[in-house]
């Protein structure tokens, strides 16, 4: 495969909405994990994604895919004025009533212990505008009630039961944050294996969290918008990001740098081929704490020689895309993604 080399994109959102909200969340998260101090932390995170816009002719099902609750959002027809529906109604049905020739599952971001569709649900919107396939955001379930391989196993579960409607060749993975981690543990996962499950069509990941070590806090780009007494990325300080990862993997004895299913940035030379199969592209921002995780993990897929696009947005925060309607680089990454996935995909591109 031929691997593509990083664009910078240089034009940047506007940050004070974004900013602020990462302040305010920052600085009311609350540090423990009581009942009460998780119900807090979850509301407050679904208010982060409520900078997106509504989407015009979207449409939205809940439903159950692998014994977990799920839903589906449906693009808007191709000449559509309506306003978009904000209120998902209820169906016990897989396949949503107007087929789309390929398929997203959506992995929402929050930590591993934050998020749902609920919270994703404009992004998932203006993805599924963008590419014009219908997107399966999935309620996998969070810690720390339910710590790893939880999240993983339910992504794999519902990939599975994706199949069962949809070839391998028209199912995309994409993700945010830790659901970009959880897109290249779900293709190495069904590697590993050997279920006969192929790998899926292509990849998405949008900020994404590669790297739970200790040790990938200590610099780079960490240190550059994570320290300070006013740092640019006030949504992963240190101490937040080691309570995740605590959360995460509470009792299970696993080393976050001695397991590419925790980690995708350790994976081994054997773990890098079998996820060379699935194209991958990996949106950062230059302002993000996490930037340099996305960088190492392209540089080691493509010295495997994967299929790998990285766009870095500069001076641009944490999954930028969540300004999506509100920004115009937002859109402009959404929509070179969605051209992107479409190609993969064979399929003609749709203006937007």
């Amino acid at each position: 495969m031929v691997a593509t080399a990083t664009e910078t994109r240089s034009s940047p959102p506007p940050q004070s909405a974004q900013a602020q909200l990462f302040h305010l969340f920052s600085r009311t998260l609350p540090a423990s994990s009581s009942p009460t101090d998780l119900f807090t932390a979850r509301a407050l995170y679904d208010q982060l994604f409520t900078l997106a816009t509504e989407v015009p002719g979207v449409s939205y099902r809940t439903t159950t895919i692998a014994s977990r609750p799920a839903l589906w959002v449906h693009p808007p027809p191709p000449t559509t004025s309506n306003t978009g529906s904000q209120t998902p109604t209820a169906t016990n049905t897989l396949a949503p009533k107007t087929p789309t020739p390929a398929v997203i599952l959506y992995l929402h971001g929050g930590g591993f212990s934050l998020g749902s569709p609920n919270s994703h649900r404009l992004i998932s919107a203006h993805l599924s505008l963008h590419t014009h396939l219908r997107v399966l955001s999935l309620d996998y379930r969070l810690a720390p009630e339910h710590p790893y391989p939880a999240a993983l196993d339910d992504a794999v579960a519902a990939y599975r039961a994706l199949q069962t409607t949809y070839p391998s060749a028209k199912i995309v993975l994409a993700g945010d944050s830790c659901g970009g981690n959880l897109v290249l543990a779900v293709a190495l996962r069904l590697q590993r294996d050997n279920s006969g499950a192929r790998e899926p069509a292509a990849g998405v990941a949008l900020s994404p969290w590669f790297d739970l070590t200790a040790q990938e806090r200590e610099g780079g780009s960490f240190a550059e918008n994570a320290d300070g007494e006013k740092p640019r990325d006030e949504m992963s300080g240190r101490a937040a990001i080691a309570a995740l990862v605590e959360r995460y993997l509470r009792g299970t004895g696993v080393q976050a740098g001695q397991e590419a299913l925790v980690s995708p940035l350790y994976a081994t030379e054997e773990d890098l081929r079998a996820l060379g199969g699935m194209p991958l592209w990996v949106s950062v921002g230059g302002w993000d704490a996490l930037r340099d995780q996305g960088d190492g993990m392209v540089r080691r897929l493509e010295g495997a020689g994967a299929d790998v696009v990285c766009e870095r947005h500069e001076e641009s925060l944490h999954i930028m895309e969540m300004q999506a309607g509100r920004a115009e680089a937002a859109d402009e990454s959404l929509r070179r993604i969605g051209a992107w996935v479409r190609g993969k995909l064979g399929l003609d591109v749709v203006k937007v």
